[in-house]
């Protein structure tokens, strides 16, 4: 997990995002009202790479690809 500041409040960058504990951080970070879940990324060979995020955590499309490039994914 990566924390910066950004728009006065703090953005999350959350790795192994397709895993148990990625999902579930993907969906709490969603409900969250004082961070905001901004990349997230996995393994290179990872076959949901691309998809949504919020697609892959089970709560709809949020508009955050799966990326596997978590330099790229932390500058989103």
């Amino acid at each position: 997990v990566r924390l910066s500041m950004s728009n006065s409040l703090p953005t999350v960058a959350i790795a192994g995002a397709a895993g148990r504990m990625g999902r579930s951080l993907i969906e709490l970070g969603r409900q969250a009202t004082d961070l905001r879940v901004v990349a997230a990324f996995e393994a290179p060979d990872n076959p949901l790479l691309g998809q949504d995020v919020g697609q892959i955590a089970g709560i709809g499309a949020i508009g955050i690809p799966l990326s596997s490039d978590a330099a790229l994914s932390a500058h989103a």
